[in-house]
């Protein structure tokens, strides 16, 4: 396994990984909300604001581990019909396609958050940088796996594009 595959592969596990605890943490903190509002009688106020901006991390940060193990949604009824090098050449037109979808979410993104870090979140109070972070280093990581697969596809078999794992 060379230097881009092994980069691929830990951008990948990381990710998924770090969406897995942050999901993880949305769960406990509506877990949390319940009980405070029904078997406290106090409900807190900032539980459905970060659960919302972490379902986003989560979108973007498993969104790069799906698309470096392959496990994105696409439909491949047009490819599998074609012959296998007009398969693999259109497999790599929309992957170019998806790479510049996530190019611009990076170049947009990232400007966007810290145009926006001096405004504040109503409820649990953190700036709102953090939230739309997501966009920008989601693009980027999702550019960056999605770079590493497209090496891979060049030069890969023609039939079909393995996962990253």
């Amino acid at each position: 396994m060379g230097m881009f595959e092994k980069t691929g592969a830990l951008l990948t596990r990381v990710t998924g990984d770090v969406a897995a605890v942050l999901l993880l943490v949305t769960v406990i903190a509506n877990a949390a909300a319940v009980v405070f509002r029904y078997g406290v009688g106090q409900p807190l106020i900032w539980t459905e604001e970060v659960q919302r901006y972490l379902i986003v991390w989560v979108a973007f940060l498993g969104g790069t581990a799906c698309l470096g193990r392959g496990e994105h949604l696409g439909i491949d009824l047009l490819t599998a019909r074609l012959p296998a090098a007009a398969g693999r050449i259109l497999r790599l037109v929309l992957l170019g396609l998806t790479l510049g979808f996530c190019a611009v979410l990076m170049w947009k993104g990232v400007p966007l958050a810290l145009g926006n870090n001096s405004q504040v979140s109503p409820a649990a109070r953190i700036p709102m940088s953090y939230p739309y972070l997501a966009v920008g280093v989601g693009g980027g990581l999702m550019l960056a796996v999605g770079l590493l697969r497209s090496r891979r596809l060049l030069a890969g078999p023609a039939k079909k594009d393995p996962p990253a794992q």
